[in-house]
């Protein structure tokens, strides 16, 4: 498994910033589809917001997540 599928979703966006599925499963090498899904349950868990643009953006909650997890 790549070092990148490691990564999660919000460290990618705090990083990188707002991005849409197919660019994070370019970067995670992953299936779109399977990100997608995963961005999916984190808007429901209110760690990501995806914009209409289609480009998701890490949320409050996830910035905390990951700032928590690089002290």
């Amino acid at each position: 498994m790549s070092d990148r599928r490691n990564r999660t979703i919000p460290e990618l966006l705090a990083e990188h910033g707002p991005a849409t599925g197919p660019a994070l499963a370019e970067l995670l090498d992953a299936h779109p589809l399977t990100v997608e899904r995963r961005c999916t349950d984190l808007q429901r868990a209110g760690r990501v917001r995806q914009d209409t643009g289609g480009r998701y953006t890490i949320w409050e909650a996830g910035r905390r997540d990951t700032a928590v997890r690089s002290d």
